[in-house]
């Protein structure tokens, strides 16, 4: 008997150092998934910091860019301002041209009415002769293409 004792003693001796193994074990490996879990935390703060530098970065770069090289964009608004100063003459030239017929459709009708009552010449004036050549719009048109020479 003395030996089923001894080996009793034994496997409850080893029981014990098993169920003390498995509980540190457990410990261990409750403990390790808290790191884990606080260092992916951490990593994902960092990773989101990471990336607010990055973008940091890229905006001061562009800004910086932007302050070195000012002008970089006047090419651009130039020919947005051009484009809109030749479509704005265009249409001065129009309603300019649209003035001078009325006012020389009135000119001619008042010439015209004066002519038969017997007080004007039968030539109409040269002002009031369409092919007179001497038109606001006409003098108006050379004057603005002189100024687009000029640029």
């Amino acid at each position: 008997m003395g030996k089923l004792e001894a080996m009793s003693r034994r496997v409850l001796m080893l029981e014990k150092k098993t169920g003390a193994c498995v509980r540190q074990l457990q410990q261990e490996l409750t403990d390790t998934r808290k790191k884990v879990s606080m260092l992916e935390a951490s990593l994902e703060v960092t990773a989101h910091y990471h990336t607010n530098s990055e973008n940091e970065k890229q905006e001061s770069e562009r800004k910086s860019h932007q302050a070195a090289n000012p002008n970089a964009d006047l090419p651009d608004k130039w020919n947005l301002h051009l484009s809109v100063l030749l479509h704005l003459s265009a249409e001065t030239q129009r309603f300019l041209k649209e003035i001078f017929m009325k006012e020389l459709q009135r000119n001619l009708t008042h010439w015209r009415r004066e002519k038969a009552v017997g007080r004007r010449s039968s030539a109409p004036p040269a002002h009031l002769n369409e092919r007179s050549g001497t038109s606001p719009v006409e003098q108006y048109k050379r004057e603005t293409e002189e100024r687009a020479r000029r640029m």
